[in-house]
């Protein structure tokens, strides 16, 4: 089983995917998502990072603001803008 993710940003970029995990960071501290989480939403820090990870490689990226809304089918992050981390 795999967590469907989109990442929309209000400059109208878009990242679709299934992905084994979503590890980002909240107003609250750190969050892991997993397949089958229960429902969830918070604020995500004015800047911060999210990791996707599958099948045991893991991509990193930088997000500016925004919310985790985790639903039953999909999980979504409202970002004002995201980018891939430099590594």
């Amino acid at each position: 089983m795999r967590l469907r993710l989109v990442v929309i940003s209000s400059r109208g970029d878009l990242l679709e995917e299934e992905v084994d995990a979503l590890y980002v960071d909240t107003s609250e501290g750190p969050v892991g998502i997993l397949p089958g989480h229960d429902l969830y939403m918070a604020a995500l820090k004015k800047e911060g990072t999210f990791s996707l990870e599958r099948r045991g490689s893991r991509r990193k990226f930088l997000y500016q603001g925004g919310l985790l809304d985790v639903r039953r089918d999909k999980t979504f992050l409202l970002v004002n803008a995201f980018r891939p981390a430099a590594e």
